[in-house]
């Protein structure tokens, strides 16, 4: 049975999760619930109600008192921590409820319906489909064939009485050729491309890309495959991109990226202990024998040289004794130290502590 509830107000993480909890353990002592097992991902909030950890904060007080209380009407309740990852479920419900919610109703229906899902007769009948994608550009003319002007020109010297398009043509006409009526364009490698049509493009395009030999390209580098098969039309990257953009097989198997592209700024270090890294990593799970979760590393860019220690909890003390000690006492003050600016690398008795000459 699923149970999706929004909270009427604002609240921290915390909390939601104390609510979540305690939203459960309501309904399992309505239904006369004697056993009952508890899977949750917050670590804060498990080891809490277990007493693995103490409840600092006087707002999670009330919440960690009131869930003992109803822990005590349930005889057996066993209470487990899960991964972030082994609880996708949960956290899709979660973002469902936060899409949905309205704070004027107090509950909102949603109907699930059920649909039929593509056969593979279907994806087979999509893939055998010629794909009508080629563009237009100016060069193109969509009613014709664009290397008529200057066939025509090569062949008889007939000229349209316009006279910017006739000067055009006249310019363009300089890197074509016709030899047996086919028209030729000369390359910048001087290997002369044959120019083809429309339909003879189109055919070209679906052989090359998703053909017998096809290595499902796109973009310049199927443009680059195609002129060195010896062939030439006006919108030929246009058109590559386009093939690619419309191919099932490679927006299903292709590399999706979502970050924009930066510039790279590379680390230059001129000699060794001048420049360090450093970072937290954790929370480590299970934790070590002596109940470490997180460790504090340093490394140096020029030397690669590394400095770590475990960590019950990092707090900016931590931190602060780590520069001091493990770096500063051992190579010298450094001229820079790299961190993801957390809240543990920002306090301001770090910033004092870089200050200090």
């Amino acid at each position: 049975m699923h149970f999706f509830y929004h909270l009427s107000k604002p609240c921290t993480n915390n909390e939601a999760e104390y609510e979540a909890l305690i939203t459960g353990l309501e309904l399992a002592i309505l239904m006369e619930i004697k056993e009952i097992k508890i899977f949750g991902d917050s670590q804060l909030v498990i080891n809490q109600v277990a007493g693995t950890y103490k409840v600092l904060n006087p707002n999670l007080l009330k919440y960690h008192q009131y869930t003992l209380h109803l822990l005590e009407q349930i005889p057996t309740a066993t209470l487990s921590r899960v991964p972030r990852g082994s609880n996708s479920v949960a956290d899709a419900f979660a973002k469902l409820v936060k899409e949905f919610a309205c704070p004027e109703e107090d509950s909102i229906p949603i109907e699930i319906q059920g649909r039929k899902a593509l056969s593979l007769i279907d994806l087979e009948h999509i893939s055998k489909t010629p794909l009508q994608i080629l563009s237009a550009s100016s060069t193109t003319d969509e009613e014709g064939d664009w290397r008529r002007p200057l066939i025509d020109y090569l062949k008889e010297g007939k000229l349209p009485q316009d006279k910017s398009l006739s000067n055009q043509i006249k310019k363009r006409a300089l890197s074509y050729a016709l030899v047996n009526n086919l028209l030729y364009r000369r390359s910048f490698d001087h290997m002369w491309l044959r120019c083809l049509d429309q339909r003879e493009a189109l055919k070209i395009l679906n052989e090359v890309h998703s053909g017998l030999c096809g290595a499902h390209q796109s973009g310049p580098k199927m443009k680059l495959k195609i002129k060195r098969l010896g062939y030439y039309w006006p919108t030929m990257i246009e058109d590559c991109m386009n093939t690619a953009k419309h191919c099932h097989q490679c927006q299903v198997h292709g590399v999706v990226l979502h970050q924009p592209p930066n510039v790279l700024h590379p680390t230059i270090a001129s000699w060794p202990f001048k420049s360090w890294g450093t970072d937290i990593i954790g929370p480590i799970d299970p934790p070590s024998a002596r109940g470490h979760h997180f460790i504090l590393a340093a490394t140096d860019f020029f030397s690669k040289w590394a400095e770590a220690i475990p960590l019950r909890n990092v707090t900016s003390h931590h931190v602060l004794k780590f520069f001091r000690d493990h770096i500063v006492y051992k190579f010298g003050v450094p001229r820079r130290i790299i961190s993801d600016y957390g809240s543990t690398f920002k306090s301001k008795k770090n910033q004092q502590f870089c200050k200090t000459p």
